[in-house]
């Protein structure tokens, strides 16, 4: 653990990445950090919210602040609202798939926990060379759970 952050598996082996349990600040550095070390200067990011019937009162604000200042430090940023657009897993993963980021991060919120998870781990299996970060409620009540069972 180091100034707020989790990072597991450095970028060896399958796949690396950092789970944030803070601010964006902190999360926007854990991206920047984990794909530093692959000597990427301009990345490709593919920010999720995942599926789900349950609606949670607005929109993922704290995606579009992240992308934002992704956006202004010159990377190339995508945003899908999967509950929003009624996606399901497949759909996300082929719209992963299509874009091929660099990066994928997901908005973890309890409700949706189970679907963040899967798509993350399907990331990890199925396109190995991609980095995975959580970030969101989820994540900053229950970090240690999260790390273990992503």
């Amino acid at each position: 653990k180091c100034g707020g952050l989790i990072k597991y598996g450095g970028l060896s082996g399958r796949n690396g990445g950092a789970i944030d349990i803070g601010f964006m600040q902190v999360w926007t550095h854990s991206v920047y950090t984990s794909v530093a070390m692959k000597g990427v200067t301009v990345i490709k990011i593919f920010l999720v919210f995942p599926p789900g019937t349950k609606w949670l009162g607005s929109p993922p604000l704290g995606l579009g602040y992240i992308a934002s200042v992704l956006e202004q430090e010159g990377h190339d940023v995508k945003i899908l609202d999967a509950s929003l657009e009624k996606k399901d897993i497949d759909e996300v993963l082929a719209e992963i798939e299509t874009y091929s980021p660099d990066l994928v991060g997901a908005m973890v919120y309890t409700a949706l926990y189970a679907q963040a998870k899967e798509i993350l781990k399907r990331v990890k299996r199925e396109f190995p060379q991609i980095v995975t970060v959580a970030g969101g409620p989820h994540v900053t009540v229950l970090p240690e759970e999260t790390l273990r069972d992503m």
